[in-house]
């Protein structure tokens, strides 16, 4: 599935930014060199490497919420009532490539015995002169989950997840996500997880909800 410039946590989707080495030598994630931690696995959901083999599932799994995705995370006009398979799986292609390369990381969500889609993670670096005073490393992370996820509280139970992981597991200091401001549920869920929105006071379409430590 194709991301956007502007990636919107809305209850289904979720930003978080990574950069660079950290002080006292934390591995720097976007290395080629760097050893990617074992992917999130919880009782409720597991987290794999996205894919082209992933291609149709995430197809199935955007198009069925696409009028509620473009309303909540605001990404252009995706999904387009005109996406295809085909066009999807040249995307998946892409973030496939740069997974490997380490220059980006990307997740579908699937159930435990991974036979239902529930969304996608998308783990990326900002560029040097935004890093500004934060702490390092940090990370921009967005999700998607399917509009049917929502009443099951997938949102919920995903972010709380990311937050514990890319703590513990890649060692993240900062993770910033960006959520739009209509997006009321997001808000809330960056809130009851510890991020705090930057600056405070902004009145911005988009807004960076930061969790340090």
């Amino acid at each position: 599935m194709k991301q956007s410039i502007f990636p919107i946590a809305a209850l289904v989707l979720f930003t978080v930014i990574l950069s660079g080495c950290a002080a006292g030598g934390t591995a720097n994630p976007w290395s080629p060199a760097y050893a990617e931690p074992a992917p999130l696995a919880t009782a409720q959901m597991k987290l794999v490497p996205l894919k082209p083999e992933h291609a149709q599932m995430d197809y199935d799994a955007f198009m069925s919420s696409r009028e509620h995705l473009r309303e909540t995370l605001r990404w252009g006009n995706w999904p387009s009532e005109d996406a295809t398979v085909e066009a999807n799986r040249t995307d998946l292609e892409r973030h496939w490539r740069e997974h490997q390369a380490n220059e980006a990381y990307t997740y579908a969500v699937l159930s435990p015995d991974g036979s239902a889609y529930l969304g996608c993670v998308y783990l990326k670096p900002i560029p040097e002169d935004q890093m500004t005073d934060l702490p390092r490393p940090a990370v921009r992370v967005s999700y998607w989950v399917t509009e049917s996820g929502l009443e099951r509280n997938h949102d919920r139970q995903l972010v709380r997840s990311l937050h514990d992981w890319l703590n513990q597991a890649w060692g993240f200091r900062t993770i910033v996500m960006p959520l739009h401001r209509a997006n009321d549920r997001g808000r809330i869920i960056a809130v009851e997880n510890g991020f705090r929105p930057e600056p405070a006071d902004t009145d911005a379409e988009r807004l960076s909800y930061i969790s340090q430590r």
